[in-house]
């Protein structure tokens, strides 16, 4: 019986307003989305590492897309962790000097969100996870489709208009690569450094 008071005491001390503060629950959000790119280093047939700076995306390089994420809040003491899933329509497409399209047309993942409520309305936070990039390559050579799994990480603040309304920034790190036959005869494992800045308005349930 005296384990039981304590378990309920702890029940009821957790779901005080003041122990899970602000960031809790389930939320369901939509972001506006800038993909920044550029080429980066590829690795040659031969397995050498080739700088390739001048290889940087020559048009397209910035776009705009939408995407969908869902995630779910757990709060101690103004402390909160976020695991959560997102889907981009990204539909992103540069060339590289070698006359080659990248076309980066959905990625989807997880990840897990970890920050802290500043105040009743505000929070910071930062987050990693890994997504799925659904690529197209292209070249006077043909195409090849293929995903590529790839690690990212960023940072965040979001804040609460409404009761269950939150507005989001987000800045987030990543990048893709994939093994590409260059219309001069290279074969090369290509990777494209990616900049992704979101805009998210996000509905808690």
């Amino acid at each position: 019986m005296k384990y039981l008071k304590i378990v309920g005491f702890l029940v009821i001390f957790l779901m005080s307003k003041d122990v899970l503060a602000r960031t809790a629950g389930a939320y369901y959000g939509v972001s506006l989305i800038r993909y920044d790119s550029e080429a980066g280093n590829y690795n040659d047939s031969t397995g050498k590492s080739v700088n390739n700076t001048s290889a940087e995306g020559i048009s397209n390089e910035e776009q705009i897309s939408v995407g969908l994420n869902y995630k779910v809040a757990f709060n101690l003491f103004g402390f909160f962790v976020a695991p959560g899933a997102f889907y981009d329509f990204a539909n992103v497409s540069q060339y590289d000097n070698q006359g080659q399209e990248w076309e980066l047309n959905t990625r989807f993942g997880l990840r897990v969100d970890g920050g802290y409520d500043l105040t009743d309305n505000i929070a910071g936070y930062a987050f990693t996870g890994y997504a799925s990039n659904n690529l197209t390559v292209s070249n006077s050579r043909g195409s090849s489709s293929g995903s590529e799994v790839d690690p990212f990480y960023g940072v965040g603040a979001k804040y609460t208009v409404l009761d269950n309304i939150d507005l989001s920034f987000e800045y987030e790190f990543s990048g893709y690569k994939a093994d590409v036959l260059y219309s001069n005869g290279v074969k090369a494992d290509q990777e494209y450094d990616t900049q992704v800045m979101r805009l998210g308005v996000s509905f808690r349930y």
